[in-house]
């Protein structure tokens, strides 16, 4: 079963401060580790079928996924539940997919130990909403009903 469904995370998401004052920019120095890795480092978790592919890090203090266009270049990441794409890959349902594809790789060290200590985090409104529409993706998913018959988000079609 994903963590995605796991209650500590509905409570998680049902205590979020929801706030424009929450949104990141992922192009800052806090978050450079993140925009250089190699886009051969780490596994390649999913792939689109127009080449984008997302990739597990598991080198910083808290595992991490990073989406590559189909050029090798990095354009989003997944980090302590915080999401960011590129502005121009934005629209397209990277976000939902890198916490899916987040849940589904690293499984039981997903959100480990930040779940319980996360009462009241913050978010942008964009990225509570991709954490609930992951929630409500991994939930179907996990019911074994098809979770193509329920895809509020337009997502890249990941093999």
């Amino acid at each position: 079963m994903s963590r995605l469904v796991d209650a500590e995370l509905d409570h998680v998401l049902e205590t979020a401060l929801i706030s424009p004052a929450f949104e990141i920019d992922g192009t800052t120095d806090e978050y450079a580790f993140l925009l250089e890795v190699d886009p051969e480092d780490g596994p390649v978790i999913e792939r689109s079928e127009d080449g984008y592919f997302i990739r597990a890090i598991e080198c910083f203090d808290e595992p991490a996924v990073v989406l590559f266009s189909p050029e090798g270049v990095t354009c989003g990441f997944y980090w302590r539940f915080q999401a960011w794409i590129d502005e121009a890959h934005r629209g397209l349902g990277f976000g939902v997919e890198m916490i899916l594809a987040y849940a589904d790789h690293f499984q039981d060290l997903a959100w480990d130990g930040e779940l319980e200590a996360s009462q009241g985090l913050g978010f942008s409104e964009r990225g509570h909403s991709v954490h609930v529409t992951a929630q409500r993706i991994a939930r179907i998913r996990d019911q074994g009903a098809d979770p193509d018959a329920f895809d509020p988000v337009p997502a890249p079609a990941f093999c």
